[in-house]
């Protein structure tokens, strides 16, 4: 299940064989994740908090040279 608590503890990784033609053909269509740290100061109290920060980009983007589908950063 994506984007659910799993508890304090947990971790999770998969691993992919980037020699597969299957993987390859559908790895320019993921999305990439980093993980995540805020701090937030209100007067003398500090939070801090930890998350993933996941994002991508799919499709057609002129701005940044996109022109398709399958067009990789310039």
């Amino acid at each position: 299940i994506h984007g659910v608590w799993k508890g304090e503890k947990f971790t999770e990784r998969l691993t992919y064989d980037m020699t597969d033609p299957a993987i390859i053909g559908r790895s320019g269509f993921g999305v990439i994740d980093h993980v995540g740290r805020a701090v937030c100061h209100d007067g003398d109290k500090t939070s801090e908090g930890w998350g993933l920060f996941e994002h991508g980009a799919l499709g057609r983007h002129d701005p940044s040279g996109f022109a398709d589908w399958l067009t990789v950063a310039p």
